[in-house]
């Protein structure tokens, strides 16, 4: 492990511990929201379908749903005595490994000044880079809703979609650590590098 990778590795665990970041292994089914009439509908078979979109496949499935699920569904959750963890700290995490991930490969790209990395940056971490990146990756109709954020059609607000992509990308280093991480955040970046 080179010293970037090291600091790297150490910034990432000093955020998941400074988030206290417990996963659920209990909660496995994931749901998608039907566009017709905004019904959450139990689909655990798509499982293949979402990783399929993602180009990933998560070990630990309870990972991928936790982020899938937004918060006020899970806080509806829990006032049906349900054990249901939300993907905000799944989102912190991911906002944090995505921003080491760009700075890597924006050095690796041929960005030589901080002010050049940090411009870069800002333009491809940007919430309308994230949702269309989301976007492309279907993942709107999984997103485990709120009943109001349902009728809403939140799935399709690039701010839900931002961060239910940082959240993914969370899972994802929890999943299989920060080499991994990388290799599908620059598959997914790939348009985006120029």
């Amino acid at each position: 492990m080179g010293a970037v990778d090291a600091s790297i590795f150490c910034f990432l665990f000093l955020c998941c511990c400074s988030i206290g970041l417990s996963v659920s292994k209990d909660d496995r089914d994931i749901y998608y929201v039907d566009n017709d009439d905004n019904r959450r509908i139990k689909k655990s078979m798509d499982i293949v379908t979402i990783e399929k979109n993602f180009g990933y496949s998560f070990a630990d499935k309870s990972l991928l749903n936790r982020a899938l699920t937004r918060k006020a569904y899970a806080i509806e959750q829990k006032q049906q005595n349900q054990d249901c963890e939300d993907q905000e700290v799944f989102s912190t995490l991911g906002d944090a490994v995505l921003k080491a991930v760009l700075v890597d490969l924006l050095i690796k790209s041929g960005c030589k000044t901080r002010d050049e990395i940090t411009n870069s940056k800002a333009k491809l971490e940007r919430e309308e880079t994230l949702a269309k990146i989301g976007q492309s990756l279907g993942i709107g109709p999984f997103i485990k809703l709120g009943v109001g954020e349902g009728k809403q059609k939140a799935y399709e607000e690039p701010k839900v979609l931002a961060e239910t992509l940082e959240a993914l990308i969370g899972a994802i280093y929890l999943d299989r650590g920060y080499s991994t991480s990388k290799g599908v955040i620059t598959e997914w970046f790939e348009g985006y590098f120029t």
